[in-house]
Formats: C-alpha cells, sequence, structure tokens
C-alpha cells in the first residue's frame, strides 16, 4: 500500500515494474513498512515510494532516461530523490535534471560506486546531489570481495553498505552490498526528518 502509479522511461509505459530486482531491495532499504512482524523495517516506514524506471532488466540506463526520471519525479511531488545507479562520465543532460529536481526543493541523493576509485555521476554533481559512500561493520570504508566504496572530496556523508538485508522482488528478502544500499539509507533519513519537520 505504499506504492505509488509511477513510470516506466524504458518502456515509455506506466507499468513501473522491477525486472531487475535492484530497485526493489533499495526501496525497502528506504521504506518498508514497520511492525509488521515481517521481513525488514525501512528507515522511514510512514513514507510512500513513486517508482520511476530508469534501468532496463540488466541494470542499464541511459543519462536520458534517468534525466527524465528525475525531472518527472521532481514534476510529481517527489521531496527525495535516490538515485542507486552511477557513470563516471558526466552529461548536462544529467546535470540539468538533477538542478532541476534541487532547484525544486527535491533533496538528490546518491551513492558514490563501487569500484574504488573517484565519485560517479550523479553523486559527483556535488552542488546538487548528497553523495553517499558505504561503511562496513567497522565504520571503514567498504570493501567486500572484488569491490571497494568510491571516494573523494565529493563525499557528503557515508551510510552501512556491506551485508545489508532488505526486499526481493519475488517477495522474499536477500542479503546484498554497495553503495546502492548505503544511498537508501540517506534518503530514508532525509524522509524521516522531513516527516518529522
Amino acid at each position: 500500500g505504499k506504492v505509488l502509479p509511477g513510470h516506466d522511461f524504458v518502456n515509455d509505459d506506466d507499468i513501473a515494474q522491477d525486472d531487475h530486482g535492484h530497485g526493489t531491495f533499495v526501496a525497502g532499504i528506504a521504506s518498508s513498512l514497520a511492525d509488521n512482524n515481517t521481513g525488514v523495517a525501512g528507515v522511514c516506514w510512514y513514507n510512500q515510494i513513486l517508482p520511476v524506471k530508469v534501468m532496463d532488466s540488466s541494470g542499464n540506463g541511459t543519462h536520458a532516461d534517468v534525466a527524465d526520471g528525475i525531472i518527472y519525479a521532481s514534476d510529481n511531488g517527489a521531496d527525495i530523490i535516490n538515485l542507486s545507479l552511477g557513470d563516471p562520465s558526466s552529461s548536462a543532460t544529467l546535470e540539468s535534471a538533477v538542478k532541476y529536481a534541487y532547484d525544486m526543493g527535491v533533496v538528490n541523493v546518491a551513492g558514490v560506486g563501487n569500484d574504488g576509485g573517484s565519485v560517479l555521476y550523479p553523486a559527483a554533481y556535488n552542488e546538487y546531489v548528497l553523495a553517499v559512500a558505504a561503511t562496513d561493520h567497522n565504520d571503514q570504508r567498504a570493501t567486500f570481495h572484488d569491490w571497494s566504496s568510491n571516494f573523494g572530496p565529493e563525499v557528503d556523508v557515508a551510510a552501512p553498505g556491506v551485508d545489508i538485508y532488505s526486499t526481493r522482488w519475488d517477495n522474499t528478502y536477500a542479503t546484498r552490498s554497495g553503495t546502492s544500499a548505503s544511498s537508501p539509507f540517506a534518503a530514508g533519513l532525509a524522509g524521516l526528518i522531513l516527516s518529522h519537520d
């Protein structure tokens, strides 16, 4: 009952169904129902989710689709946009979209990436986006098998990103790691703060 009608920019329709699994996992961290004796509790358990699909079933997408999704979410009442995605390449289209959202009062939150290098875009658009790195169980920069959290001066905050338990699209639960998990912790906290005041 928390998921609003959204839009799919990959298939250009109003069926924003997750066909990869990543979006469902991320949304669960930010805003799963709480106090229902089921699964996990999201950071901000009362807020709704506006699903906007900008990645295909393989987890790939274009700057144009991401930008369209950001603008759509901004125009349709989103207060916070979580962007658990990244690209090493900047684009005027993507930067313009996060600026548009920011100018509308939206809090843009993005993971910084998982290749141990520089902060990816859109997180690197530091003027308009809250950039979130991942930490491990010891509150250190996360490393996990063959990846580590990206880092750099653009990072605003870090959040848990190793062995995070959340929702799956088949109504089960699973553990994953990465800044894609860290970002919705920060986005959920932003939602919690906003819902309080």
